[in-house]
Formats: structure tokens, C-alpha cells, sequence
């Protein structure tokens, strides 16, 4: 915040702008933020259903692991 508040000054005093309220400077970061942390979302999504789709892969194409996957199942309650 003080850096967005040393560079608006500084713009005001170069540029003789009106003054930005610095609401509006932090409403600004606040989206910033909120479209940086969407993107790596994104990201992080893409990634995780590339790994869940290139297990699935392993698994169709490996009958040894599809084997000791199953072998590993909780075969539940015995009645």
C-alpha cells in the first residue's frame, strides 16, 4: 500500500494530476490480486486434471498396476 501511495504521489507531483483517492489505488490492487490468483488457479486445475488423466492412462495401459491397485481395495465390512 505505502508503494502504491509513493508512486501516485509522485505521479501527482510530476503529471500535476488530481489527486487519486487512494481508495480507488487500493480497489485497483485488490482486483490485481483477485485476476493473478484466478489465472493461477486456472493453472493449477489444468494441471491436476493433465495428472489425474495421464494416471488414468497408466492404469488402462498397465495391467500390473491395475492388478496391485485393486488388490489394495478395502474389501469393506465382512457380513
Amino acid at each position: 500500500m505505502e508503494r502504491l501511495q509513493r508512486l501516485q504521489l509522485t505521479s501527482d507531483v510530476h503529471f500535476q494530476d488530481e489527486p487519486t483517492p487512494l481508495g480507488a489505488l487500493h480497489d485497483l490492487k485488490i482486483i490485481q490480486r483477485a485476476q493473478r490468483d484466478a489465472k493461477r488457479n486456472a493453472r493449477q486445475q489444468a494441471s491436476v486434471e493433465d495428472f489425474d488423466a495421464s494416471l488414468l492412462e497408466e492404469i488402462r495401459n498397465n495391467p500390473d498396476l491395475r492388478n496391485r491397485i485393486l488388490g489394495q481395495r478395502d474389501p469393506g465390512p465382512k457380513r
